[in-house]
């Protein structure tokens, strides 16, 4: 039985721990989301390692390669893996301070051990799928207006292609100058600036978790020009790809 987003809860705890202990080298077929509450866990996702402090979030997906360093420090974490029938679920790998209040407040409802009677695990599978919608909203922007979210609908399943004005236009059925006046008007920038802001996101996610070389990210991104993706990238982070990737 399906419950919206998770439709089997692998494994549950509730830690608060004086050290973080060791975790083996493995290729994880489940979903894997961590949240820390307090101190610092340090893993490596498929060759990259990835510090979580205070509030930052992890989330693995299946076929990824995961392990975690040994830490000396106290910690408070609550970590979940589950399996759903969704063929994708669309959240970055590292997620910096996305423990808002009120996930914090819904993490508090767990025990400190998940306790896998049938009851608790439908307690705990409600739960998570609301925390998982939640966090899910944070990162894919919506707005009420119908043609401003059939744009960003649009563009998030394509966002490894090229997108114009004149695809959103076509797709929309709307003229150029409307697709780009009423998307500004309900959030706050032109279509090119959010376009290319979501591509220099995932951009830097792949180069941090994603062994593919900087020529294949901006290929990948539907970039013709890799000196152009360049500039873009150096434009939202501050600094050029090859900088970052040292």
């Amino acid at each position: 039985m399906s419950y919206y987003i998770i439709s089997d809860l692998v494994h549950y705890c509730n830690v608060r721990v004086k050290q973080v202990e060791e975790m083996k080298l493995e290729v994880i077929d489940y979903y894997d989301l961590t949240f820390v509450l307090e101190g610092k866990m340090v893993y490596v996702i498929d060759g990259k390692e990835i510090v979580l402090n205070k509030n930052d979030v992890l989330f693995v997906k299946p076929n990824s390669q995961r392990t975690r360093y040994k830490t000396f420090e106290k910690s408070t974490y609550v970590s979940l893996n589950f399996r759903t029938d969704l063929t994708d679920i669309k959240l970055p790998v590292y997620m910096k301070n996305a423990v808002k209040p009120s996930v914090r407040k819904l993490l508090s409802f767990y025990p400190d051990s998940y306790l896998p009677d049938e009851s608790s695990l439908k307690k705990c599978i409600y739960l998570y799928n609301y925390i998982l919608l939640e966090m899910l909203e944070s990162v894919n922007p919506k707005s009420e207006n119908r043609h401003v979210e059939k744009m960003l609908g649009y563009i998030n399943n394509n966002i490894t292609k090229p997108i114009t004005l004149t695809g959103l236009s076509e797709y929309t059925n709307l003229t150029k100058e409307y697709c780009s006046w009423i998307f500004k008007k309900e959030m706050g920038e032109s279509p090119l600036n959010y376009i290319n802001r979501q591509k220099m996101t995932v951009a830097k996610d792949l180069i941090q978790h994603n062994r593919m070389s900087l020529s294949d990210i901006s290929d990948y991104l539907g970039f013709d020009n890799y000196n152009y993706f360049s500039r873009l990238f150096k434009k939202y982070h501050k600094m050029p790809p090859i900088s970052f990737k040292r």
